[in-house]
């Protein structure tokens, strides 16, 4: 496939498979966003229990161990065809909850249910999306394109938090929940339109094998090591604060409902999103490793100080703030691991990056458990404090392949 001519960070773009999967990946986003704000409310106000609530959030990560099965398999039948097996799945998982909210049928359960189900295979369209613009998009696009395929998370933080909070306002769940299954079913058709690029197919495939390789591999590359490790940590202690306790600092902490959580989440959605739009214009930073390790410690000190205040407009900004340098942070953290892991290991790595998603059911369940013990905001500096000692340990154990670029 030749190379765009003009490298802009709009160029991506002049790639036919790029055209259609962005716009795919933006929906899918969109939807999943809407997903998770409308259920978050919906549970913490049918159970009045944050425990629960943060339980119902790390359902929806359970199925970060099959991702490197995900990547393995598609290594071998393709990308695509993975990726529209999954976003079928979303859409028959999605039709069960529009069904029975429409039917007054709905019940705690079956929200529990479905988000199981969902999380056994969300986890990995992620690694498909990253895949596939690794197979499509030419290595001097790449931090561009990567960027471009980020904003598709950002923006559906600001679009479907605040269509999600307003549609459940006015309709209800199960109206809203026609808007969800319709963006899920179009990514389906536009992703048909991308790209099927040929794997290179292992002869005498073995699954696990395979998996065993790329774990070995990751293991034995020290730069890929530190960076999963940090994936961990970050979804271990910072994430939890943004995601799963969230409906419960804005209702118990700002006194806000539904439509004012979908404010803060879009408060930290624009900010990912122009976090995501300076990588794209910019190609990424060229000292990757500098740029995580300094991101990360920005953004436990931008999570501690939001846990401390009280006032919403001064919550805002915070969230604003966090946005773009997660945004900068993740991004660039996944450019690094796309460059290290080569084409023949691409979706093993990023299968296996997914794994460091298990820290985030850890971290939500114990934040759960925290915050009726010792508060909110113990809560919020003692996993600040754990996450920047844990930052600089890392950075310690292998600063040679962290700071070599």
């Amino acid at each position: 496939m030749p190379a765009p001519a003009r490298r802009s960070f709009l160029a991506p773009f002049q790639v036919r498979s790029f055209r259609f999967q962005w716009p795919a990946d933006l929906l899918t986003s969109w939807a999943q966003e809407m997903e998770t704000l409308i259920l978050a409310w919906y549970i913490l106000t049918a159970s009045d229990s944050v425990i629960i609530l943060t339980l119902f959030a790390s359902l929806q990560f359970l199925g970060t161990l099959l991702a490197p099965i995900f990547g393995s398999i598609a290594d071998q039948v393709g990308r695509r065809t993975v990726l529209c097996g999954l976003r079928a799945f979303y859409t028959g998982l999605a039709s069960v909850l529009m069904i029975t909210g429409l039917t007054d049928t709905l019940t705690v359960e079956v929200v529990f249910a479905v988000a199981f189900l969902m999380g056994l295979v969300r986890p990995s369209d992620l690694v498909m999306r990253n895949s596939m613009i690794g197979d499509t998009i030419p290595g001097p696009l790449l931090g561009s394109a990567m960027g471009l395929s980020r904003t598709t998370m950002d923006s559906a933080r600001i679009a479907g938090a605040l269509a999600g909070a307003g549609l459940f306002a006015v309709l209800g769940l199960g109206y809203a929940y026609v808007g969800v299954v319709g963006l899920y079913f179009v990514a389906l058709l536009l992703t048909l339109g991308t790209d099927a690029v040929k794997p290179e197919r292992v002869p005498g495939f073995r699954l696990f094998s395979e998996i065993k390789a790329g774990l070995v591999f990751a293991w034995r590359t020290p730069r890929i090591a530190a960076f999963m490790w940090y994936a961990f940590l970050v979804n271990l202690c910072a994430f939890p604060i943004t995601m799963g306790v969230m409906p419960y600092a804005a209702r118990e902490i700002f006194g806000l409902d539904e439509t004012g959580l979908g404010q803060m989440m879009a408060s930290f959605g624009v900010g990912a999103l122009i976090g995501s739009i300076i990588i794209a214009v910019t190609g990424g930073p060229q000292r990757r490793g500098r740029v995580i390790i300094g991101g990360i410690l920005i953004w436990y000190a931008l999570l501690v100080a939001f846990g401390m205040t009280d006032h919403i407009w001064v919550a805002y900004g915070l969230l604003f703030a966090i946005g773009i340098v997660q945004g900068i942070a993740m991004v660039t953290m996944s450019i690094a691991l796309l460059e290290a892991a080569g084409p023949a290991m691409r979706g093993r790595v990023m299968g296996l990056r997914m794994l460091a998603v298990y820290g985030l059911p850890i971290g939500l369940i114990a934040a759960g458990w925290l915050v009726e013990n010792v508060g909110y905001r113990g809560m919020v500096l003692l996993y600040g404090g754990v996450g920047v000692l844990a930052t600089l340990a890392i950075a310690l154990r292998w600063r040679k392949a962290l700071l070599r670029d």
